[in-house]
């Protein structure tokens, strides 16, 4: 079966004085048509300059723009990531080769 990955952003934080956002929480999602597993981890961003050509107003920055800021950082590292994820789904998904608990 194969897997399919979604990348979404949880969260985003900024400062409230220039609206500079500085970090993002990211969740990447792994599914196989019948679970979902996911891991979310925080990228902090450096050098948000509103005087930059590139510069994107708070009130205009869409969940694809933040996205591409978060896969530029983890370039390399992409794959890694959603393998953790997709560890994260097989645990869901095998038959456990132990248990614990009680029978009473």
């Amino acid at each position: 079966m194969s897997i399919s990955y979604t990348w979404s952003v949880e969260n985003l934080y900024r400062k409230t004085n220039n609206d500079a956002v500085f970090a993002v929480d990211i969740k990447i999602t792994a599914a196989d048509g019948t679970n979902t597993a996911s891991i979310t981890n925080s990228l902090h961003l450096d050098g948000a300059d509103p005087t930059s050509s590139d510069w994107v107003n708070y009130a205009d920055l869409t969940e694809d723009k933040c996205l591409g800021w978060v896969k530029a950082a983890f370039t390399g590292l992409e794959d890694d990531m959603q393998f953790i994820a997709k560890k994260h789904l097989e645990g869901k998904t095998t038959t456990p080769s132990s248990a614990k608990g009680k029978p009473f």
